[in-house]
């Protein structure tokens, strides 16, 4: 039963590092996002970013654009790992308990 949760949260937390990845090497301009291993990653991670772009506009600030809607997206995708941790120690508690 353990295992049906445990697995979801190692891959959203393996995710939640290729999308860490993605945000820290797109900062950087030495690095080309289209050669290995970072295409690999972009791929990866491209669907997820996009989906909360089309939902989260960008702010403008003259002729400056500020997108937030990486920060977001890497907010939810912890707090749902915070939240499927919380689900599984309850599971925990529960299984210990009555076996006792």
């Amino acid at each position: 039963m353990l295992i049906l949760i445990n697995t979801p949260i190692v891959w959203l937390k393996f995710f939640r590092f290729l999308c860490l990845v993605k945000l820290i090497f797109d900062l950087l301009p030495l690095f080309n996002p289209y050669a290995q291993p970072l295409a690999l990653v972009n791929f990866i991670t491209r669907k997820y970013f996009k989906f909360w772009s089309r939902i989260i506009p960008g702010i403008y600030f003259g002729q400056f654009k500020y997108e937030l809607y990486p920060i977001i997206a890497f907010e939810v995708l912890n707090e749902i790992i915070k939240i499927l941790e919380t689900l599984r120690d309850i599971l925990i508690q529960n299984i210990v308990s009555y076996s006792f």
